[in-house]
């Protein structure tokens, strides 16, 4: 990426004054023209020599001011240079050669893909001159965990006849979620390392996403009154009408998991008016002075689908949402002004009060009063200074805050220090105009002192472009023409000759082009009209965009779907921050300007006077809001460090900026990519005004709508692509809309020749409406014999009549999919799929249940008509395209192995030794071997795939990187957001995610780095694991608890309790958050000495023996004590507490431990004396020969039976206790310096590392724990490889091409073609690399343990239901089996035609109360909490018939009764029918499958709500609307029609005689089946009797008059029906269930016509 937003004012240590002042560019361009610039106080002659890769410049120059140009061609990626000065070497350095490649846009056509999905992608590589970049380019994606997806790597470049490059990239459907990016880097010949200045990217999100069904909006109104906020949300379907629904606020800490909604504070609820909800709300009531952050949590529910929907707010009201900026971040005695700049930060306008005070050692001059200003968001002030405070003032303190309703935000802080004793100066320049920034073309008016020396001028912008600045002053002011090369934050420079006298501004300058634009038209009958912002077009609607700009300029544009951007939470198109620039930083890759300032006096004199400021505030130390100066950040430490050492003050925590995740986002020169990856924080966007967020209205225009279309065209993205303009600066282009029905965001940018930025230009929103819609939320993608329920909503935007009646049509329905379209085998009149519509009304919705019976591509098409399907108007038609696959349970297998050819061979490497089954082995094993005695430094590695042929792989890939734990790479975290989690969340499963996280950043810090987001990460983390115990801010007793937060003190569990405090202390939290913790591990040391000592560990982890579970115990808790020796102060004899451990250490019987892991255990973390006693132990009883070193004893063969020993579990759980016991034992012979020479502890730590799992965990949350905390132990003890030295591996295997990978640079994943077993690769070089090998293959049969399918639902459902008048009364009741669910999302649907609303539902259970119940066109949804496992929990509800209505309830549709979790999504489900309906149809199912609007879940069995028959051999066929098959029908035949018939796609005829003939009895519906021979077949579908002639038939009973009375052996019989329906059993038989669509004949006269068309060919 470029470089942040600074100046690197690097320095070489002056010797004498008179040092040149040397202009370095931060690297030389290959190819191109190159610049330095050297100033010295007087002529001298200069002597320049450079060496590029033997090409050697060598220029002398005589002068004061000396420009040396040169061009380098060499391929060497450094060039040397010497400049002399009199004789004397001033520079003597090595400097960066790179192409000449400025910056690199690339845009894509989505922010958000799904697997397999094509990535569209258009690339604009630009020069520093502003030409197009025609070298080569690599392209390739990155995927979720960090490596290059081998599959899309290709070398592009821009052709002379092209403007930019055009490509797709696929990515792979077996692959990671999360975070990817495209990458685009210039190829580099000779180059072995990665330039990161020339690695430019592209970040989206590959995720499994459903689109939102509206968009919700909220903000707070800043007050100082927290009783009394204005809190306001808005509910806006896409489409554009406002949601009607409730609304219901809380607030709760930070992160904290929507099941466990113990944390949620109630503080308002309501209902949306037009699509508003505002109301005053307590925001006193979230407790703000706790230290644990908390949030505003917003639930909202809809009342047309019952579409529930959440929304975060940030609480802080008073927050400064401003940032002040200092112009010049420093003064010096000869101070006269200060320059501030005021920007906002979320908000556009404020009113801001600002007050300058002076912190000096004499007190006359700290009595000096204060400077108050006011000013606005956006300005830029110049503000005077008081003459008292230029000799004797350590630091200018500027405290600001915004005036908010009712008072003033909380302070923003900055502090300016006094440099006075250095070159620097603070009036040397100083803009004539204060402006906040500046545009192209613009004339920027520098006053210049006059020094009575030659001032000379610099200007460097983003640390990275050098602009040399004429010294043409004017009547002392200097003319500053702003071009576009200078984008983002700048740095004028000013110094004299000499280089005693330097001063330096700030300024930023803005793209901005007010020509660039666009105008979107509707074409109708040849003409165009310009949309306004009230107008709206329809799908199917020609549309013409104009493009307007500079002549021959390139527009990229993207028309993309608004709800793409809404489920993002990030506006990914260019946006622009101008922040501080970071000055006085570490010598970097950027431009320097050299001798000009002495780095050490400047920081010497930094600290000097911040430390006296933070002296003289000793008794108020002052924080607010941190400062984005590099400046003003480094002054506060020093000034909190003295205050706090100097005061008796309690020590505040400092205010991190990245306290939620979000980085300093700093305007680089690759910042300006279109699309660019900075996220715009929902709950900081929501603090805006409202019209921020009011989109335009839409109404019809009132042209006149064309006939009914079948919509089946749905893009997430309508337009993308680039285009060149005419000469005359504009283009047209026409599209026809797509069939959404919703928002189109169409965003454009503009470049051309000269320019190196994109000029963005304004966003267009155009609108898709219909007066009537129809919309199907369904899967693009199903499995064979899975039920779903798509859910079809109606819409009636602009409704003629007060109430309209509509019926949704199934037609073109294939037989593959069979969808409930009735009841008892009959087809449903208009009532079965009837939905009324009102404008008190407007949407509606129905539960259509489906099943989809063989694989293919089909297409299915529902229609929304007027009255009836037959004759009725259709309003709207949907046709979506289902793609049936056969179902693979998949399951992944990876092992890690490293590679390192200078180690001696370890044999059996991935061998377990306890292991001597082949059942045992693994699916992914390695072997290395040395290649020949000439060759040492090379080693073979052979992979081998166990996978059974008989199983299906799906997936089987490497990946390889430089053996580098601390730059493994991180994931990017959406700012403002955290990643979800899948799975169930307890608290071991957060353990595990944090130690991870923690000590890889703490191992990350050992070599000097940081990373913001793995902060943010651990903070998320920290936030949730404390949901788990009941710490408060009052510092009283707490405890943690595997489920959610402890009840009582028997729901604590002492070792997770000592487990969560020690990864406290070691991520340095504040004390409040521990010491609650500490006093509960004390208090409970005394406990430890019962003879009834029993401690239940067994859901942390298996140790049987008392003496094993108290010892392990005890070492975890006295591990505690030196975790957390730092917070010794705030826990008064906290040491002697911990010192009461002693004495059980002493009293230690080693025989009586018999777990190696405790024994590991006590080594690491006891006492001195009984550690050592223990590593004593351990190493006696080591196997050096191999790692593992040490086998353990916890799962030996000999303990425990054959028959659990031959489990994949019992594999797993040896595997982790193997890890444990030799990660405890590494770390205590680490952390003791106990290593010696005798024993290779590198080769057990890289075994622990290979057993990581892909998620980097390693097996269960306690070993995953040890093993982190065992790595970074020897990290910090020891120099880990930091350099591979050309360490290249090959990777080979049959069938495949060989690749060689450079492992210095980046991670890369390799896919092997699914049918390979053997893979080798060939390590050369010196380091270590690691190898990765990931396997997605069908999953392993397991041994059926006799489960019922209820025993797959931790929920199950009951129900009994009872008529009582006009009221439908039912009782429902749950069972939940799963300790984890504390929290249900209840569903309970209502039969056509019928309501229930909140007050007629009541629970059973006196202690259980409905949460925010609310009714929706559906039905009722409300929540329950506090669920109690195996507990049956009841509620009733009264179902209410609607009057006036013609109601039929025998002929209404089944309904769901739903229960969902907030992680585990459905967990149970049942599936009624009215009472009324006939018995034979009343089936209660429960299924395993429906509609989410998070996703579709897939589940292991299927049981169906959908009529089907299966046969032996798995295939079934569909059994609905099988009461109406046409039959007698022969004398209305005729020749034509029949050969018309069958000449149909799919349409088949038989004669077949009958063998035998039975009943039987299905899913309680009587079927005559008819057995026979296939005689004659005829018709376009009919292949399939070529290959079988036997035949099975399928009449259902209800299909009177179709069954003849006698039922005559050898008799003929006809068939006329659709191939589609046609299912093989494993006899070889052809079954064919007959429908209402179908023929079905005895043979007799009148049949001749059918007789003839069947046996006869026609063609």
């Amino acid at each position: 990426m470029r470089l942040s937003t600074f100046l690197i004012i690097a320095f070489i240590t002056c010797k004498v004054t008179t040092s040149p002042v040397i202009v370095l560019p931060p690297f030389f361009k290959l190819h191109g023209q190159n610049v330095i610039t050297i100033v010295n106080e007087k002529s001298v002659k200069t002597v320049v020599q450079i060496d590029h890769g033997g090409e050697k410049t060598n220029k002398e120059i005589q002068g004061e001011h000396q420009i040396i140009s040169f061009h380098t061609s060499s391929s060497q990626s450094f060039a040397h240079i010497v400049i002399k000065v009199d004789g004397e070497v001033e520079l003597d350095q090595n400097v960066p050669v790179r192409p000449d490649l400025f910056n690199v846009h690339i845009h894509i056509d989505k922010a958000v893909y799904r697997k397999s999905e094509l990535v569209n992608v258009r690339i604009l590589p630009l020069t520093h001159s502003g030409s197009i970049y025609r070298g080569d380019l690599s392209i390739t994606l990155v995927n979720g965990k960090g490596f290059v997806e081998s599959s899309t790597m290709r070398v592009k470049r821009v052709e002379e006849t092209d403007s930019m490059i055009s490509d797709q990239l696929e990515i792979p459907s077996h692959t990671f979620f999360g975070d990817w990016f495209l990458k685009v880097q210039p190829v580099e010949y000779g180059s072995k390392k990665i330039d990161e200045m020339l690695v430019f990217e592209k970040t989206f999100q590959v995720q499994d996403y459903d689109l939102p069904n509206y968009r919700l909006n909220g903000f707070l109104v800043d007050n100082s009154d927290l009783d009394k906020t204005t809190v306001t949300v808005e509910a806006k379907y896409f489409h554009g009408k406002p949601v009607n629904g409730s609304v219901h606020v809380y607030c709760r800490e930070v992160g904290s998991s929507s099941q466990d909604r113990s944390h949620l504070t109630h503080l308002r609820s309501g209902e949306f008016d037009n699509g508003i909800w505002s109301s005053i709300v307590d925001l006193g009531k979230c407790d703000p002075p706790n230290p644990l952050p908390k949030e505003i949590y917003i639930e909202s529910r809809e009342n047309g689908t019952g579409y529930r929907q959440d929304l975060i707010l940030g609480l802080d009201v008073m927050a400064p949402k401003f940032t002040i900026t200092a112009v010049r971040p420093y003064f010096t005695n000869d101070v006269e002004e200060i320059i501030l700049l005021v920007d906002g930060d979320g908000i556009a306008h404020g009113n801001v009060s600002i007050r300058i005070e002076c912190i000096s050692e004499k007190n006359d001059v700290m009595r000096t009063k204060e400077v108050k200003v006011g000013s606005k968001i956006g300005d830029a002030l110049k503000i005077g200074i008081p003459k008292e405070w230029q000799n004797d003032v350590s630091v200018i303190r500027v405290i600001a805050n915004r005036r908010i309703k009712n008072g003033f935000s909380n302070d923003t802080m900055l502090y300016i220090p006094n440099l006075s004793n250095t070159s620097l100066v603070s009036s040397l320049i100083s803009p004539e105009e204060i402006k906040p920034f500046y545009k192209d073309d613009e004339i920027m008016n520098v006053h210049v002192k006059n020094t009575r020396k030659e001032t000379n001028f610099v200007i460097i912008c983003n640390s990275h472009t050098v602009h040399r600045v004429p010294n043409e002053v004017k009547n002392r002011i200097l003319r500053v023409k702003i071009t576009d090369k200078m984008e983002g934050t700048c740095i004028l420079t000013a110094f004299t000759a000499d280089s005693s006298v330097s001063d330096v501004m700030l300024f930023r300058v803005q793209t901005h082009c007010e020509d660039c634009k666009v105008k979107v038209s509707k074409v109708l009958n040849g003409m165009s009209k310009e949309l306004g912002n009230n107008d709206a077009i329809e799908p199917g609607d020609v549309m013409e965009l104009e493009f307007t700009g500079h002549s021959e300029a390139i527009v990229f544009y993207r028309a993309m779907d608004e709800r793409l951007n809404y489920i993002t939470l990030r506006n990914d198109y260019m946006i622009h921050e101008y922040l501080d620039y970071l000055i006085f930083g570490k010598q970097s890759q950027g431009a320097k300007i050299l001798n000009l300032v002495n780095a050490e006096k400047v920081e010497h004199a930094m600290k000097k006077m911040c430390t006296s400021a933070g002296h003289q505030l000793r008794f108020r130390c002052l924080q607010g809001q941190r400062s984005t100066s590099l400046v003003s950040e480094k002054c506060l430490k020093h000034v909190l460090k003295s205050c706090y050492k100097n005061s008796s003050a309690t020590a505040m925590q400092i205010v991190t900026p990245y306290l939620s995740g979000k980085t300093t986002p700093v305007l680089s020169a690759s910042s300006t990519n279109w699309l660019d990856n900075i996220n715009v924080f929902r709950s900081k966007s929501m603090k805006a005004p409202l019209q921020l967020f009011v989109k335009p209205e839409f109404h019809d225009p009132g042209v006149v709508s064309q006939k009914s279309r079948i919509r089946q065209h749905f893009p997430e993205t309508w337009l993308f692509d680039a285009i060149v303009l005419e000469r005359n600066g504009t283009k047209k282009i026409t599209a026809t809309s797509p069939d959404n029905v919703g928002q189109w965001a169409l965003n454009n940018a503009y470049w051309w020749h000269g320019r190196v930025s994109l000029y963005p230009g304004q966003t267009k929103y155009i609108q898709t409406s219909k007066a009537i819609f129809l919309e199907v939320d369904m899967p693009r993608n199903v499995y064979v014999n899975e039920t779903i329920s798509p859910l079809l909503t109606i819409t009636g935007v602009d409704l003629v009549k007060s109430r309209e009646t509509l019926v949704i049509c199934l037609s073109e329905l294939p037989r593959k999919v069979c969808a409930d379209q009735g009841a008892n085998g009959k087809k449903g009149d208009t009532y079965y799929m009837k939905v009324e519509v009102s404008r008190s009304s407007p949407i509606q919705s129905k539960y259509l249940m489906m099943k989809f019976l063989s694989p293919g591509v089909v297409n299915m098409t529902l229609t929304l008509k007027t009255e009836n399907c037959q004759t009725g108007k259709i309003l709207d038609a949907v046709r979506k395209q289902i793609e049936i696959q056969k179902r693979a349970d998949t399951e992944e297998y990876y092992e890690r192995h490293i590679l390192n050819p200078s180690k001696p061979l370890v044999t059996a490497m991935n061998d377990d030794p306890g292991s001597t089954s082949s059942r045992n082995t693994k699916m992914i094993t390695f072997s290395d071997q040395h290649g020949s005695m000439d060759e040492a430094d090379t080693i073979n590695t052979l992979i081998t795939s166990n996978v059974p042929d008989t199983e299906t792989v799906f997936s089987f890939s490497i990946t390889l990187s430089k053996f580098l734990p601390i730059t493994d790479k991180i994931g990017k975290i959406p700012i403002g957001t955290r990643s979800k989690r899948n799975g169930q969340r307890i608290l071991t499963s957060v353990i595990k995610e944090l130690s991870i996280v923690l000590y890889k950043f703490k191992k990350l810090k050992l070599y000097g780095s940081t990373s913001y987001q793995m902060e943010a990460e651990i903070n998320d983390l920290i936030n949730e694991m404390m949901q788990f115990s009941n710490c408060t801010s009052q510092k009283e007793p707490c405890a943690y608890s595997e489920f959610g937060k402890p009840q009582a003190s028997n729901e604590a569990s002492i070792l997770l309790t000592s487990i969560a405090t020690s990864l406290l202390c070691e991520a340095d939290v504040e004390e409040n958050r521990i010491l609650g913790s500490l006093k509960t591990i004390t208090a409970y040391i005394p406990k430890l000495g019962r003879k009834d000592f029993n401690e239940d560990l067994s859901d942390i982890i298996d140790v049987e023996n008392t003496e094993d579970k108290k010892y392990l115990l005890v070492s975890f808790m006295y591990q505690v004590s030196r975790d957390c020796s730092s917070y010794r102060s705030g826990l008064r004899d906290m040491t002697k507490s911990f010192g009461k451990l002693h004495k059980y250490f002493y009293e230690l019987d080693e025989s009586a431990v018999q777990d190696r892991r405790t024994s590991a255990a006590i080594a690491f973390m006891a006492t001195n004396a009984t550690a050592e006693l223990m590593r004593s132990d351990l190493i006696a009883e080591i196997n050096k020969e191999h790692p593992p070193y040490w086998k353990c004893n916890g799962y030996d063969t000999n303990r425990v039976d054959k028959l659990k020993r031959s489990s994949e579990s019992f594999r797993r759980r040896r595997e982790s206790c193997q890890v444990m016991v030799n990660s405890f034992a590494l770390a205590a012979i680490v952390t003791a310096y106990a290593e010696g020479t005798e024993v290779d502890w590198d080769r057990l730590a890289d075994w622990i590392s290979e057993q990581q799992s892909s998620d980097g965990s390693y097996g269960s949350p306690l070993t995953t724990l040890v093993a982190s905390r065992s790595l970074f132990e020897k990290s910090r003890r020891s120099v880990e490889i930091a350099y591979n030295d050309l360490l290249e591996v090959t990777v080979r295997c049959k069938g495949c091409s060989e690749k060689r990978i450079n492992v210095t640079e980046s991670a890369i994943e390799i896919h092997i073609p699914n049918n390979i077993h053997y893979v080798t690769l060939i390590t050369k070089g010196h380091g270590k690399a690691v190898v990765a090998a990931r396997i997605v293959a069908t999953k392993r049969p397991r041994p059926k343990r006799g489960l019922t399918q209820d025993d797959y639902y931790p929920v199950h459902l009951s129900i009994d239901q009872k008529v009582q008048d006009n009221f439908v009364h039912q009782t429902v009741c749950f069972n939940v089996s799963n300790p984890t669910i504390k929290t249900l999302d209840i569903f309970h649907g209502t039969y056509t035609l019928f309501t229930a609303t909140p007050d007629q539902l009541y629970f059973l259970n006196d202690s259980y109360t409905p949460i925010n119940p609310s009714s929706s066109a559906l039905g009722l949804h409300f929540i329950i909490t506090n669920i109690v496992s195996n507990q049956t929990l009841c509620y009733k509800v009264a179902l209410s018939e609607s009057r006036g209505g013609k109601n039929i309830p025998y002929k209404s549709a089944p309904v769901p009764i739903r229960a969902t979790h907030p992680v585990q999504g459905l967990v149970g489900m049942l599936l009624i029918a009215h009472p009324d309906v006939p018995r034979s149809d009343v089936l209660v199912r429960r299924r395993r499958h429906h509609h989410t609007r998070t996703r579709f879940v897939r589940r292991i069995i299927d049981e169906s709500a959908v009529d089907t028959i299966c046969y032996d051999g798995g295939e079934c066929s569909c059994a609905e609307t099988t009461c109406s098959v046409k039959c007698n029908k022969c004398h209305q035949d005729s020749p034509e029609n029949l050969q018309q018939l069958l000449s149909t796609n799919g349409i088949f005829g038989i004669r077949f005689e009958l063998v035998s003939i039975s009943n039987s009895l299905m899913n309680g519906a009587n079927y005559t089946i008819y057995d026979g021979t296939v005689k004659d077949s005829n018709g376009l579908g009919a292949a399939a009797f070529e290959l079988s002639k036997k035949v099975r038939v399928w009449l259902r009973s209800c299909n009177v008059g179709c069954t003849p009375g006698e039922k005559t052996l050898k008799r003929d019989y006809y068939v006329l029906g659709h191939e589609d329906g046609l299912n093989s059993d494993s006899y070889g038989r052809q079954n064919y269930i007959l429908n209402h669509m179908d023929r079905f004949e005895e043979s007799s006269y009148d049949c001749q016509n059918l007789n003839s068309a069947i046996t006869i060919r026609y063609r």
